[in-house]
């Protein structure tokens, strides 16, 4: 609990992760064979920066303290070891992230958030 990051730092440790994970999961590469880290290249050669949308938010943070006083309630895992098992979960279930790859996904992405935001590098 208590976990504050960087927007990149977060993005850099999901990118490790991932490399982690095809580093000691066996199937990955021959699953996901085109994802860099299956070519024995680095997650991270995927970020691409882009302009920030109008009125974004400079920073996300929050402050737990309210519910852990109130509900006595605290985080069951690290910040890390979360995006540690988000990561696994994406992996073992393409079935709910692949449409998001199909061409009428990307034409409605495309329509509403434009071309500098793509979901995909060109």
């Amino acid at each position: 609990g208590g976990a504050e990051l960087p927007n990149m730092a977060v993005i850099d440790t999901i990118c490790a992760e991932v490399d982690r994970a095809f580093a000691e999961v066996s199937g990955l590469a021959e699953r996901y064979p085109q994802a860099p880290a299956a070519k024995g290249e680095k997650t991270s050669s995927l970020k691409v920066f882009v302009t920030d949308r109008a009125g974004h938010d400079r920073r996300y943070a929050i402050n737990a303290s309210k519910m852990s006083h109130e509900l006595d309630w605290r985080p069951q895992v690290s910040l890390a070891e979360g995006l540690r098992q988000t990561v696994s979960w994406y992996l073992t279930h393409p079935d709910w992230w692949r449409p998001l790859l199909s061409p009428e996904y990307q034409a409605y992405y495309q329509q509403q958030y434009g071309e500098k935001n793509r979901l995909s590098k060109p």
